[in-house]
């Protein structure tokens, strides 16, 4: 193989964000840093040129970079369309002990009252990074912003930046920043600036563990004054998951039997290996699975006279 030849590096390379599926290779010579994408390519590199990466977005995008005939385009939903989407995204996260309430107030204040910013902690595998992300999408869903972006980046990657200069690239993208107890009292001062000087309905969240973000924001009190909606997200035991795997089986009219409390037990046991963060909607799936287990059971029961009962026992968990 022919050697490659040695480049030059840039005088200063800035660090950074690795991608969360799909890694992105700048092709400047000098490189800005990236902000992950958080799916595929539905949301691009907000980090680069707006000339490169929207090459066919001119001259009818306004000031803050939307499109006028996108802009046309959006209708306001109903507040039953509202209440409907509102209803479906706090169920997501409905097995989370008081999550419902704290999210019902944040989207009040992110949606009535325009106040965009947000601190997300709890426990490490707790769910917080995704909640922030479907925070995020969700408020844009219900203001109609279809077209906006999230950049997404740990705290550690903009220390020493100008972010006043990275707000103005990252026109038409919200802002996600992982581990923001990270960040230096420089670069705090920066973001607050940047926020403050903000010409775009943008939505920043940010987000460390607890304990982390419990000792920031008692060391950066101004930083409390700009986020005041805070989400303490609590990681569920297993003892809990099975509470609301009992709930919702009597709500499919079944009742679990003690041997098959200890299977479900084992069952949700499970789902911490292999997954990391385990949602109501698994919970729902285990319960479901054992219910058409126990249903094709009862086929055989009625077609020899006995009555069905509706247990759900160990079996059904196999």
């Amino acid at each position: 193989k022919k050697a490659e030849e040695p480049k030059e590096e840039p005088a200063e390379e800035e660090p950074e964000a690795e991608p969360v599926e799909e890694e992105k290779k700048a092709e400047e010579p000098e490189e800005e840093p990236e902000a992950e994408e958080v799916q595929e390519k539905e949301y691009l590199d907000p980090f680069e040129s707006d000339d490169e990466e929207n090459p066919d977005e001119s001259d009818d995008e306004d000031i803050l970079g939307e499109k006028v005939n996108d802009r046309k385009k959006r209708e306001t939903l109903s507040n039953e369309e509202i209440k409907g989407i509102i209803k479906d995204f706090i169920g997501k996260y409905s097995g989370v002990q008081g999550l419902d309430k704290q999210m019902l107030k944040t989207l009040q204040n992110v949606i009535v009252d325009n106040n965009c910013n947000l601190l997300v902690m709890g426990d490490a595998k707790s769910g917080k990074t995704s909640l922030g992300i479907d925070i995020i999408k969700v408020v844009n869903k219900i203001k109609r912003n279809n077209n906006r972006r999230i950049a997404k980046i740990s705290a550690d990657k903009l220390v020493g930046k100008d972010l006043n200069v990275y707000f103005e690239k990252l026109v038409g993208s919200d802002l996600f920043i992982e581990h923001i107890s990270y960040m230096d009292d420089a670069t705090i001062d920066e973001l607050l600036s940047a926020i403050d000087h903000d010409r775009d309905d943008r939505i920043v969240v940010v987000e460390d563990e607890k304990v982390n973000a419990d000792k920031f924001m008692e060391r950066n009190p101004e930083f409390c004054k700009v986020f005041i909606n805070v989400i303490n997200v609590r990681q569920n035991k297993i003892k809990d998951w099975v509470t609301v795997a009992q709930k919702y089986a009597q709500e499919q009219g079944y009742e679990i039997d003690e041997i098959g409390t200890l299977a479900l037990h084992a069952k949700i046991d499970q789902l911490y290996g292999i997954t990391l963060v385990i949602q109501r909607s698994h919970v729902e799936g285990i319960i479901d699975n054992a219910i058409r287990k126990a249903e094709r059971g009862g086929f055989f029961k009625k077609l020899f006279g006995k009555q069905k009962e509706k247990i759900l026992s160990e079996e059904h968990f196999s």
